[in-house]
């Protein structure tokens, strides 16, 4: 389910990188947008293998600003408390290797 219809920082973030969620486990990152801080920052989304008929998962967010985001729920509450302009950290899972790691974004305004 993509989740395109939420207010706020949310719709910033989801701007340069949508998100879909995997039975309300993880935060899957469906796409970036080329030259977005989230492309700068090196976040991948879900590969389509049309060839192969398959999908591989690229990054999932698993918290922000230290704070764990188990659903899309908990993304979103966390989301609404920060501001256009702040730099945030967000911590990331590799879809193929279960690797975290944390990328510092600055939140934008939603290109129009």
């Amino acid at each position: 389910v993509k989740n395109n219809d939420v207010d706020g920082l949310l719709e910033r973030l989801e701007s340069s990188c949508p998100l879909i969620q995997d039975g309300g486990r993880k935060n899957w990152i469906l796409r970036v947008a080329p030259h977005s801080p989230a492309d700068q920052a090196g976040i991948r989304g879900i590969e389509f293998k049309k060839n192969r008929a398959s999908i591989v998962y690229g990054d999932a967010i698993v918290a922000v600003g230290g704070n764990a985001v188990p659903d899309f729920a908990a993304l979103q509450e966390e989301l609404e408390q920060r501001k256009v302009g702040e730099q945030i950290t967000v911590t990331l899972e590799d879809g193929e290797t279960g690797d975290r790691r944390v990328v510092y974004l600055f939140l934008t305004e939603p290109p129009e």
